[in-house]
């Protein structure tokens, strides 16, 4: 048992208990369905499972234990296999296609798509709406090369590109990892190769991945902040996912280590960010993404909405007004709560936390949040942990 510094006494049953606690509203949310027009399938239960296990074995299991243990494989194949069957199951007309398709008209025509009403968007009544494109601009470029070059549009040019990117993503874990054996190995390459390639999200993968790899490579420090600002930069124009990493990231190295200097690498960030956005326009792109997703009425005029658990309770609850308040304030605690580990524990914890306050079960943050918590567990392999809380 484990106590805390409000001495409140927490144990692996306790945590259970709450997880399960979680599980049976969310069960019972999918089952009665007390939301009108939102859409409900078997994502939720899947995204919420996901986090309990990386929270689980975040908290509970070492890096030892983590990668000789039987249920870990087995959460791994677990996960493997809801890939293979959504590919498996998918739908090769889906609302996915047809956003990009009509993003790529919206350029040719000269529309700017973070104001103009020429997105398509399904609702959650089923009827198809255009609107404007709720994605930040960095998930345009790779799939908007793929279409140049190739000259068509469809789901498998989407798999296509996203395998690519996967797969240099599992190739840099290899290489970041050769104290673990091949047959273990095996098993996170082949998550790392298949996940998500079903979404829009390998790009954020990447970006995930290339931070964890940085925070724990072997290099000089100003040389780690330069590569750093640039990957969460333009990472934060892909999702918002990026935005969790970031948020940590500087509130560990300024609000908490107190390094002043940390401002001009945050500018840096913010300065990439607002020139890319400039050209559509900076409110543009604020109110089409960020304002976006935290709106819970808004967010349900224009697209399908899957109930999450902390989101739907607000649904339920007829309360969506408090809830971007009340997200921002459980996230603070968070942050203040996690102060005793290291940063890329923080980051997988926190990153886990937002899963289950994000407006919709973002099944397509698996991949990040996982192979986060795969970089934050080979770190500690015997190795020096990467860095220690309040270390000047």
């Amino acid at each position: 048992m484990t106590k805390t510094r409000f001495g409140v006494v927490s144990s692996k049953k306790n945590d259970l208990l709450i997880g399960l606690a979680g599980l049976f509203i969310l069960l019972l949310i999918l089952i009665f369905k007390p939301i009108e027009n939102a859409q409900y399938d078997i994502i939720p239960v899947f995204v919420y499972l996901v986090v309990f296990f990386v929270l689980w074995s975040q908290k509970y299991l070492s890096s030892e234990d983590f990668f000789e243990s039987i249920w870990v494989l087995l959460g791994f194949i677990s996960m493997i296999i809801a890939a293979i069957f959504f590919l498996i199951t998918l739908n090769t007309d889906a609302e996915l296609v047809h956003v990009y398709q009509s993003l790529f008209d919206a350029f040719k025509n000269g529309n700017n798509p973070y104001k103009d009403s020429v997105i398509y968007h399904i609702t959650g009544d089923g009827s198809i709406s255009y609107q404007q494109f709720n994605y930040p601009p960095g998930e345009i470029i790779v799939y908007w090369l793929g279409y140049l070059i190739l000259q068509k549009w469809n789901y498998g040019v989407i798999i296509a590109i996203n395998l690519i990117i996967n797969a240099i993503v599992a190739f840099l874990f290899v290489k970041s990892s050769p104290h673990l054996e091949n047959r273990k190995k095996a098993v996170f390459v082949l998550f790392l190769l298949l996940m998500n390639v079903h979404n829009s999200a390998s790009t954020t993968l990447f970006i995930t991945m290339a931070i964890g790899f940085i925070l724990r490579a072997n290099m000089e420090e100003k040389h780690r902040r330069i590569i750093l600002v640039i990957l969460m930069g333009f990472g934060s124009l892909t999702k918002f996912f990026i935005l969790v990493l970031i948020a940590v990231y500087f509130w560990y190295k300024i609000i908490e280590q107190r390094d002043w200097s940390y401002f001009i690498d945050a500018g840096g960030v913010w300065l990439i960010i607002l020139v890319s956005c400039v050209p559509f326009g900076l409110l543009n792109v604020w109110n089409s993404t960020i304002a976006f997703n935290l709106e819970l009425s808004g967010r349900e005029e224009v697209t399908t909405y899957y109930p999450n658990l902390v989101s739907a309770i607000f649904y339920i609850l007829k309360l969506k007004v408090i809830y971007p308040f009340v997200v921002i304030i459980l996230f603070a605690l968070a942050l203040i709560n996690t102060r005793n580990k290291d940063l890329l524990e923080r980051m997988v914890i926190i990153s886990a936390i937002s899963m289950l306050l994000f407006p919709t079960p973002e099944d397509q943050f698996i991949g990040s949040l996982v192979g986060l918590l795969l970089i934050a567990k080979i770190n500690k392999l015997g190795l020096k942990p990467l860095q220690k809380p309040n270390e000047e």
